[in-house]
């Protein structure tokens, strides 16, 4: 499951990559409070994303189906303020030529580097739950809703900031996650 949620996080980054915002990203590495912002960002397209595809595969009374509202909501509420540093983590990706297929799509890129960042938005919500959708393997989504059963009694705070600390751990390269910085 671990391998497939985070090539899933991959391949949403390297698709919302492409409409990175043209802020350049002036540091070597990613900081540990912007991945936190991504995921309390992403989580709630990504529960949506979970629940469409699999939908037939669970109990209707199990967590994803039936009890996840709460969880998403404590997402939801913060999306806004995590949306800047969401965007610098796609940005950073993007800097650093993680499109799809590996090469940066200058074009595509270059459209939307005209548009403001709340225009991004939705095109960025869109990737991100075509994404993640695709690469949910059927055969996971009961270990993905005992997962996000499991992170349920968490604040989404501390779930973010437990992804960038698993990142950090994980070696993600290009762009690094910087170092925890206790100060």
């Amino acid at each position: 499951m671990k391998n497939s949620l985070l090539r899933g996080l991959g391949v949403c980054l390297a698709a919302i990559s492409t409409l990175s915002h043209s802020a350049a990203f002036a540091q070597d590495c990613i900081p540990q409070e912007d991945v936190r912002d991504g995921i309390i960002y992403v989580m709630p397209l990504a529960l949506d994303a979970a629940q469409t595809k699999c939908g037939d595969t669970l109990a209707a009374d199990g967590f994803l189906l039936g009890n996840s509202a709460d969880f998403k909501a404590r997402f939801s509420t913060q999306q806004d303020s995590a949306w800047p540093g969401a965007l610098r983590l796609i940005s950073a990706f993007a800097e650093r030529g993680r499109a799809p297929g590996g090469n940066r799509n200058s074009d595509f890129a270059d459209m939307f580097t005209s548009l403001p960042e709340d225009a991004i938005r939705p095109f960025v919500d869109a990737i991100v739950l075509q994404e993640i959708a695709k690469v949910i393997p059927l055969k996971e989504c009961v270990n993905i809703e005992r997962g996000l059963a499991l992170m349920e009694p968490m604040p989404a705070e501390n779930i973010g900031n437990l992804a960038a600390f698993l990142f950090e751990m994980s070696g993600v390269k290009n762009p690094d996650i910087c170092p925890y910085d206790p100060s």
